[in-house]
């Protein structure tokens, strides 16, 4: 079992200079893309915007 760190970043809201971070560690041998949009919603994040379009969410990461 290898774990790979997941950073999930939300960008700045309009009139903020802040955007805020998560990081995690997740199984090489887990499903990302549910798990990502799973703990995107629990953490918050609106998984549409505001014209109902689902937010994309992009994963990156180094290999190590």
């Amino acid at each position: 079992m290898a774990l790979r760190q997941l950073i999930i970043v939300r960008p700045a809201l309009q009139g903020t200079y802040a955007s805020k971070s998560i990081q995690v560690s997740v199984d090489d041998q887990a499903a990302i893309g549910p798990w990502v949009s799973t703990l995107a919603a629990r953490l918050g994040y609106p998984l549409v915007d505001s014209h109902g379009s689902p937010n994309i969410r992009v994963l990156s990461g180094s290999l190590s």
